[in-house]
């Protein structure tokens, strides 16, 4: 396992050297944010959980407070005149409509353009009820997101389920039975411990954050939910799939590459998971080192003090709510997608399906070349372009290639 985690941490350097870490003005106004989200216009939103508020960050880095009157309440009104308890989640639909997980209420709340604030679903009421708008409730919600036709999705976490909600304020459940545990099945038949994010992406799938179970997991359109990543043990490792482990990851995000970015908060770290091979690498912070306050180099220097949200800016930086540090930090210069970099290097298989050998075509300088089971394992490494794969076992196998200009992630299958 050592040399797994050894190899992922060369091969995070190697492609992400640039990678920095720095505060975004927030004037010491914050207090435990706890996630963010970023408008058309490029202002920051976010859920500033002690002070009870939703906070933007202008362009040009003024922070204001944009609702809430800072005291705990469930007041519906505009602004500053209306009240949460603990807001914990926000996400825009395609109207600009913000919308806001208020925990302490186990309500979702909507703030249109005009920084009205009303009730969108929930009773109030701490359980796991479907129904329309305020006759619906819920148990704990977190993490919100929308779909491409503006549904709203919500983790919740103390009820253990994914619930959805129409634009016409429908509430349904997506999955989980309610009890705690990492059963993968359909809908209701699968469970989550403590699940605390989700995003959807453009084909259907949701993403969650399944917090104590230490998992990334996967609900298909169909309802079928699966393991992404993680070995279920509190650690962290980078890998493939469940080779790899998290350390209580809280927040997911997508980028417009399709690479699933993972807020590890128990690690102090960022982590990403490339959704095409299920590699797990680490682009941020150090979990070797207490949590923290420092900008810098991403690998090695910056440091993190419990990391709770993250989104994408405009320019395709990724914003992390830096709840401990009651910050708002920005990750620039991210390493290339795996899709990118495997179009500029220009490396392929073959013949692939493969029986006895196969073959890395490329002019690049190939410096170590990986060859991982489907379970992540490492069971062979070479530097030679031409690999003998007679004593491997039919099946499926990643071939992590790392070159003098980047890291390449192939898949093939040995017949």
């Amino acid at each position: 396992m050592k040399k797994i985690v050894l190899f992922f941490c060369l091969a995070t350097m190697q492609t992400a050297i640039s990678q920095t870490v720095s505060t975004v003005n927030s004037g010491g106004l914050l207090n435990r944010p706890h996630d963010v989200v970023v408008h058309p216009n490029g202002y920051i939103y976010i859920a500033n959980q002690f002070s009870h508020q939703i906070y933007t960050i202008s362009p040009g880095g003024v922070t204001s407070v944009y609702a809430g009157d800072g005291t705990v309440g469930a007041n519906d009104a505009n602004g500053t005149s209306a009240s949460f308890s603990n807001p914990a989640g926000v996400c825009f639909n395609s109207a600009n409509e913000l919308f806001v997980t208020d925990y302490g209420n186990n309500l979702i709340r909507k703030i249109d353009t005009n920084g009205d604030v009303t009730t969108f679903a929930g009773s109030g009421a701490a359980s796991s009820v479907d129904g329309t708008g305020v006759l619906a409730s819920f148990n704990g919600p977190v993490g919100i997101c929308t779909d491409g036709n503006d549904n709203i999705y919500v983790a919740e976490q103390v009820g253990h389920r994914i619930r959805k909600i129409t634009p016409a304020g429908v509430v349904t459940t997506v999955a989980g039975s309610g009890t705690p545990g990492s059963t993968n099945a359909n809908g209701a038949f699968a469970s989550f411990n403590g699940v605390y994010d989700v995003v959807a992406d453009p084909s259907g799938n949701l993403y969650v954050a399944d917090q104590f179970n230490n998992l990334i997991r996967k609900i298909a359109p169909n309802g079928d939910v699966s393991t992404v990543a993680g070995s279920g043990a509190s650690a962290t490792t980078d890998g493939i799939g469940t080779g790899a482990s998290f350390h209580i990851p809280l927040s997911v995000t997508l980028d417009s590459y399709g690479d699933l970015f993972v807020v590890d908060y128990g690690s102090h770290t960022i982590r990403k998971i490339n959704l095409s091979t299920f590699e797990v690498t680490t682009v941020a912070g150090n979990p070797l080192a207490s949590g923290n306050y420092v900008d810098g180099p991403a690998i090695g220097t910056a440091r993190f003090r419990e990391p709770t949200g993250a989104c994408f800016d405009l320019n395709g930086d990724l914003l992390i709510a830096d709840y401990g540090n009651s910050q708002i930090r920005r990750i620039t210069d991210l390493p290339l997608s795996v899709n990118e970099m495997n179009n500029i290097l220009n490396i392929d298989l073959y013949p692939n399906p493969a029986t006895t050998t196969i073959q890395v075509a490329t002019d690049e300088k190939i410096e170590m070349i990986h060859i991982y089971n489907y379970a992540g394992r490492l069971i062979a490494s070479t530097t030679e372009s031409t690999i003998d794969i007679n004593e491997l076992s039919t099946g499926v196998y990643y071939m992590n290639i790392l070159t003098e200009n980047g890291l390449v992630n192939k898949r093939f299958v040995k017949e």
